[in-house]
C-alpha cells in the first residue's frame, strides 16, 4: 500500500518538475532529467531524456514556455524499452516564482527489441495532466472520487513475463 501511494504522490508532483534556465536571461536551454519521463512503477524506471524548453512570451511577469522531449525510458527490469515523447505548455508566474498553469502529454511505445513488442505490437503508454495554482479561497470541482476494482490486465508499464503471444 505504501508503494502505491508513493508512485501516485510522485505521478500528482511530477507536472512541478519544469528545470529552469541558468541564467535569466536564456530564452532556451535543456533538461536531462524529468520525473514526466519516469515511468510509475514499483520496482523502478531508468531513462535517458533531453527536453528542450524554450520560452515563447514573456509579459506582465508571466513567462510562458513550450516543451518538447524525447527519451528512452525503460520500467523495472530492463526488458521494456519505450520510445518516449513530451509535449509541454508552461505558465511560469515569475511575481511568486512558481509554475500556475502546465498542461502535459507524454506518449511512449515499445521499441522493436522490446521483450513485450513482440514483433512490433504491444502495450503503449499515455499520460496527459494539467496543473494550474491555486489562490486564496480558489476552488477546482474534481468530481466524485470512487474506488476502482483490482485487475489482473496487463498495461504498458508492468513488468511481466510472456511466454508465447501478447495477450490481447
Amino acid at each position: 500500500m505504501n508503494e502505491s501511494l508513493r508512485l501516485m504522490v510522485s505521478r500528482a508532483f511530477a507536472g512541478l518538475d519544469l528545470g529552469l534556465p541558468a541564467h535569466e536571461s536564456d530564452r532556451s536551454w535543456a533538461q536531462y532529467k524529468s520525473w514526466l519521463m519516469r515511468t510509475p512503477t514499483i520496482d523502478g524506471s531508468i531513462a535517458g531524456v533531453e527536453i528542450v524548453n524554450q520560452v515563447r512570451t514573456d509579459r506582465d511577469g508571466e513567462t510562458e514556455i513550450v516543451s518538447g522531449g524525447r527519451g528512452t525510458v525503460s520500467p523495472g527490469d530492463g526488458l521494456n524499452l519505450y520510445d518516449t515523447r513530451l509535449a509541454s505548455d508552461t505558465v511560469f508566474d515569475r511575481r511568486f516564482g512558481r509554475i500556475s498553469d502546465r498542461t502535459w502529454t507524454v506518449a511512449a511505445g515499445p521499441t522493436s527489441s522490446s521483450f513485450i513488442a513482440q514483433g512490433g505490437a504491444g502495450y503503449a503508454y499515455v499520460q496527459q495532466g494539467h496543473l494550474i495554482a491555486l489562490l486564496g479561497a480558489d476552488t477546482w470541482d474534481v468530481g466524485q472520487s470512487a474506488e476502482l476494482p483490482p485487475t489482473d490486465a496487463q498495461t504498458a508499464i508492468q513488468p511481466g513475463v510472456f511466454w508465447g503471444t501478447v495477450p490481447r
